[in-house]
């Protein structure tokens, strides 16, 4: 199946306004903005603008599971923002640090997506 020009160019639109808006809501600053998403300080000018987003400016998968991260944060909170935002920046003792420390590596990253899915799972 072929996936036309038009269809990508809106899923990396699409995908580059969620990073923002969970960045965003979660309270992230540009400093942990680029850690997170393994990007430099001119992309996330480049993100924010609204023009078209280059293939390479951003990690989609990076990007595709700290959006995740966000979904499942905000179904366990029930759209709590100021809970999240606690939680983030908050010591873990399960992960033995800050959500928000650990996720600024990949293997971090990975490992607290599937910790928040399981809690998901086992929640819902």
């Amino acid at each position: 199946m072929k996936v036309c020009l038009d269809q990508q160019i809106d899923r990396r639109k699409i995908l580059k306004k969620a990073v923002i808006k969970a960045a965003d809501i979660l309270g992230l600053t540009d400093d942990e903005f680029l850690k997170i998403l393994k990007i430099k300080r001119s992309t996330i000018v480049q993100l924010k603008n609204d023009n078209f987003l280059e293939s390479n400016l951003l990690d989609e998968e990076l990007a595709i599971l700290f959006v995740s991260i966000f979904y499942l944060l905000h179904e366990l909170s029930g759209g709590d923002v100021d809970w999240i935002r606690h939680f983030m920046r908050s010591y873990n003792k399960l992960i033995g640090t800050s959500p928000l420390k650990q996720i600024q590596n990949l293997d971090g990253l990975v490992k607290l997506y599937k910790l928040l899915g399981t809690l998901s799972t086992n929640t819902l």
